[in-house]
C-alpha cells in the first residue's frame, strides 16, 4: 500500500516556463513523483480545490506506481492548439506550428472579444485545416449561436464547451449547425451524468489527469459510449504520458487528440519535448532528464515547494488515499 510519507519524501518540485501566456499563466508548477513504474506528475491548476486535486494525485500515482494499460495502437493523431492572443499573433503561431508539426486540425481559444477575429485569422493562415473552437464555457446560448453563425463559412469541426451547463450546451447543439464537444461538463463533474452528456454533445473531451488517471478515463469512455477526444491538461512531457496512454489504449480510436500542448512549453522536464510530427505523436513513455528536472526544481522558490507538498497532503486526505488504494 502506498503511504503519504513515501510520496512526500520522494516528490521533486518543478517550475517550467510556457512559451506564451495560457490560461492566464506563464509557467507551470507541480511535483514529480517516483515509483516502481517510473515517474508521475502532480500539477493540478491552481483553482482546483483539494477534492478535485485528489483525482490529479490518483493519476500521478497510477503513472508512477501501477503497471501501464497495454496499448492497442502506436500512432496517435493530434490536433495543434492556438492560445488566446491578438489575431495576428495567433495567425503567426498557427502558421509556424502547421509547418513544424504537420497538424491539420487547430484548436483555438475563443470566448473573448478577439475570438471571432482570431478564428478568422487562423483560418486564413492555415488554409485547408479544420478548426476546433474552445470557449471554456464563456458564452450564453444566444452569444454562442450568434458567434457560430458569424463563422459559418469556416471549416469548424466542433465547438468545445460553448456554455457552462450541459442544458445550455444541448440548446446550442440543437440550434447551431456545428458539432458540440463537452470538456468542463465532464472534467469538473463530481459524478458524470452520461445520459446528459450524450444529450448535450456529439463528442466528449477526456483528460485523464483531472479524471483520476487512464483507468478511470477508460471506464468513463465505456459508460459514455460516444466519440471522444483525448486531451492533455497543459502537462509537461512527463505528465503528458497519461494522455498518450489513454489515446493508445481506447478500444475504439479516439478523434484526433489534444496531444500537441508541448508546443506551448518554453522549458520541460525531458531532453526533447513531445510534439506532433506529421500530424501524429508516437506512443512512447517520455524519459525524465535529470538536468532538466534540476533546473526546474531550482526555479521554484522554497515557499512554493512547501506549498506544493502541503497541497499534495491535502489532496491525499481529501480522497487521494482512497483512490490510490483502489489502484493498488
Amino acid at each position: 500500500m502506498i503511504a503519504l510519507a513515501e510520496l512526500l519524501l520522494g516528490a521533486r518540485p518543478f517550475r517550467i516556463a510556457l512559451s506564451s501566456e495560457f490560461r492566464g499563466v506563464r509557467e507551470r508548477e507541480g511535483l514529480v513523483l517516483f515509483g516502481p513504474e517510473g515517474t508521475g506528475e502532480f500539477a493540478p491548476f491552481l483553482e482546483y480545490d483539494a477534492r478535485a486535486c485528489a483525482r490529479w494525485l490518483a493519476a500521478a500515482v497510477e503513472q508512477a506506481f501501477v503497471p501501464p494499460v497495454p496499448p492497442v495502437r502506436s500512432k496517435l493523431l493530434a490536433n495543434a492548439i492556438v492560445p488566446a492572443g491578438k489575431p495576428h499573433h495567433a495567425a503567426e503561431f498557427a502558421r509556424r506550428i502547421r509547418s513544424e508539426t504537420g497538424c491539420t486540425i487547430f484548436k483555438i481559444k475563443v470566448g473573448d472579444e478577439d475570438g471571432i477575429a482570431r478564428v478568422r485569422a487562423v483560418a486564413a493562415a492555415v488554409p485547408g485545416c479544420s478548426l476546433r473552437l474552445d470557449a471554456n464555457a464563456a458564452w450564453d446560448v444566444t452569444t454562442a449561436c450568434a458567434t457560430l453563425a458569424a463563422l459559418a463559412e469556416l471549416p469548424i469541426d466542433y465547438v468545445e464547451q460553448p456554455c457552462r451547463t450541459l442544458a445550455d450546451c444541448a440548446a446550442v447543439r440543437a440550434a447551431a449547425k456545428v458539432r458540440v464537444a463537452v470538456d468542463e461538463g465532464v472534467r469538473l463533474a463530481q459524478t458524470v451524468d452520461c445520459d446528459a452528456v450524450r444529450r448535450s454533445a456529439d463528442v466528449a473531451i477526456l483528460k485523464p489527469t483531472p479524471l483520476g488517471g487512464v483507468r478511470a478515463a477508460l471506464a468513463l469512455a465505456e459508460r459514455l459510449a460516444m466519440p471522444v477526444t483525448v486531451s492533455s491538461a497543459l502537462d509537461s512531457s512527463i505528465g503528458l504520458y497519461s494522455a498518450l496512454a489513454l489515446a493508445a489504449a481506447l478500444p475504439e480510436p479516439p478523434l484526433p487528440s489534444g496531444l500537441g500542448t508541448g508546443t506551448l512549453l518554453g522549458t520541460d522536464l525531458v531532453r526533447d519535448t513531445v510534439v506532433p510530427r506529421g500530424g501524429c505523436v508516437p506512443f512512447a513513455r517520455p524519459e525524465l532528464d535529470d538536468e532538466a528536472l534540476a533546473r526546474a526544481e531550482a526555479a521554484m522558490p522554497l515557499e512554493r515547494r512547501r506549498w506544493w507538498l502541503e497541497r499534495l497532503a491535502a489532496a491525499w486526505d481529501a480522497g487521494g488515499r482512497e483512490l490510490a488504494r483502489r489502484l493498488a
